[in-house]
């Protein structure tokens, strides 16, 4: 959000481009299009897109799996029944992800 109150698109944020220095700060350092939202395959950038990429890391970090959607965009799948997992941050997850394919 403070991003995007100065009007500034973060872009494909993956693991890979995520790096944690010495006191443990995140570090942005580049982008990739794996991690794009289905529309910007068409060259839009919005801030739509921004919360669909941090979607995707959460959905990893809570649930240990990449996130999988149908042909209607609609996310498949779960995570591991033996894991201990923050419902509320799953919840959240599934929100950023259906929220920005639509």
């Amino acid at each position: 959000m403070f991003l995007h109150s100065r009007e500034i698109i973060h872009g494909g944020l993956d693991f890979n481009s995520i790096v944690v220095d010495s006191h443990f700060n995140a570090k942005t350092i580049i982008t990739t299009t794996a991690y794009r939202a289905r529309h910007s395959t068409h060259g839009a950038k919005a801030k739509v897109e921004d919360v669909f990429h941090v979607g995707l890391l959460l959905y990893r970090m809570i649930t240990g799996r990449e996130a999988e959607f149908n042909k209607e965009g609609q996310l498949i799948g779960g995570p591991s029944p033996y894991l201990r997992i923050s419902e509320e941050g799953l919840k959240l997850a599934k929100f950023m992800l259906t929220k920005s394919v639509r």
